[in-house]
């Protein structure tokens, strides 16, 4: 039992849930995508692309 970003506890293996996903039908058309199985970890801080998004609409509404 492993702890989350926040202090939540996760009581579920993820990777093979991951796994029985990308087996599934569901995923037929995820292709190209790298699909982080970390925990959450990489949710919880921006990547640098967000943080240009979020300047030039700052940008954007400052006029």
């Amino acid at each position: 039992m492993g702890r989350k970003p926040g202090g939540a506890r996760d009581h579920r293996p993820v990777r093979p849930n991951v796994a029985a996903f990308l087996a599934s039908d569901l995923s037929g058309y995820v292709n190209g995508l790298m699909i982080p199985v970390d925990g959450g970890a990489s949710a919880m801080t921006q990547s640098s692309f967000a943080k240009d998004i979020l300047e030039v609409r700052d940008a954007f509404i400052a006029g």
